[in-house]
């Protein structure tokens, strides 16, 4: 003789609706996290790319200034000749009778902030000195 089952008894195929929501609560917790990871990552490598350039830029500017391609002068926001959205400033002060001090900042036009900045002594020679 077969056994019947109960009505309450019976054996179910499938998800209860109580899982289909939960599992749709995790998945889109996970997306969130994720989106957000992706977020940082992106936003760091432009910042990271950013600051190479401004490095590489203010190293150039600076060899430049020493090497006499450029007056050796403080000047201040003046934007480079390949790029307007980049801007340099040289600092030039006297700090002995043969020695300058000489930084130089580079920024990005978009940015309040300064993103790089070098600062070097210079040897002045002088003028008119027999060898």
């Amino acid at each position: 003789m077969k056994k019947r089952l109960s009505p309450t008894s019976k054996h179910r195929n499938g998800f209860t609706l109580l899982e289909v929501l939960l599992s749709a609560v995790i998945l889109a917790a996970s997306l969130a996290a994720l989106g957000q990871l992706i977020s940082n990552g992106t936003t760091a490598g432009i910042r990271s790319q950013r600051q190479t350039e401004a490095a590489i830029r203010c190293q150039s500017k600076l060899d430049e200034l020493l090497a006499g391609v450029e007056v050796l002068r403080t000047v201040s926001e003046t934007p480079f000749a390949d790029s307007s959205r980049w801007l340099w400033n040289a600092e030039v002060q006297a700090t002995s009778a043969s020695l300058r001090r000489v930084t130089v900042s580079v920024r990005n036009a978009d940015s309040t902030s300064v993103d790089f900045t070098l600062t070097r002594l210079v040897r002045v020679p002088r003028v008119g000195r027999a060898a």
